[in-house]
């Protein structure tokens, strides 16, 4: 059985004032995990948006929603799509939303079955959102090419069960960080708590024979999100054309 992954896109306009006290992903992730009965390990939520930017409440201050058009963005499996489905329209009445767009795309992640001969070196680049990324406990908080692997490897093997370890391995050992133009800033995730994370945009090379292995990585990246928290939004990227 081939493994697919779905990745739903709401627009969702508020039908009433919504305060935010913390980061948004906070609130996103929160009313995705009940519209699908609360369980763990089946969403992970991109930043509620307005104007195309994310809605950022920290560090600086609490805002307030009192606009339509919120984007609110998840990435689901497929037994937690067809939940969501079914439980959206009462759920997200509870929270004061209702749905404008529900677009579902399938993603199929597919290894590469040979490696090219090319030695070359080629350049790719990540727009980071708000990242940590984790090594034995401790935050790494810098856009490492090793973390972005194993991470991206990491969530691969959780929702499709296979082992990419030998995978990871090899690519791992094959990218590099050539340069990042970023910052570290702090962010409220509620009740008090704060914690760190890093954005901005890296600049990567890699080995040019393990192009497909690569591309399978930054598409899985984009879908499923990289580091630690995804699930209250950290973690999202766009990547650039691999060169």
């Amino acid at each position: 059985m081939v493994i697919g992954l779905y990745k739903v896109s709401l627009i969702l306009e508020s039908t009433r004032p919504l305060p935010l006290l913390s980061w948004s992903g906070v609130v996103a992730a929160r009313i995705v995990k009940e519209c699908i009965g609360g369980r763990e390990g089946l969403v992970s939520v991109e930043p509620l948006q307005k104007e195309g930017q994310p809605l950022n409440a920290s560090p600086s201050k609490p805002s307030t929603i009192e606009e339509p058009n919120i984007l609110l963005g998840a990435t689901l499996n497929t037994t937690g799509f067809y939940r969501l489905r079914s439980s959206l329209p009462g759920c997200l009445d509870r929270w004061g939303f209702r749905v404008i767009s529900f677009e579902v795309e399938r993603w199929v992640p597919r290894l590469p079955r040979r490696v090219t001969t090319s030695r070359d070196a080629i350049e790719f680049t990540v727009e980071y959102w708000p990242t940590i990324y984790m090594f034995r406990s401790r935050p790494i908080l810098y856009p490492s090419p090793q973390r972005l692997v194993y991470s991206v490897f990491s969530a691969l093997a959780r929702h499709t069960g296979l082992s990419l370890k030998g995978y990871a391995n090899t690519l791992a050992s094959n990218v590099e960080l050539l340069g990042w133009n970023g910052r570290v800033g702090l962010y409220s995730i509620g009740r008090d708590r704060k914690v760190r994370a890093f954005y901005g945009r890296a600049t990567y090379a890699a080995t040019a024979r393990y192009v497909e292995l690569l591309q399978l990585v930054m598409e899985a990246a984009q879908v499923l999100h990289v580091g630690k928290s995804r699930g209250i939004g950290f973690g999202a990227v766009k990547t650039g054309s691999i060169m």
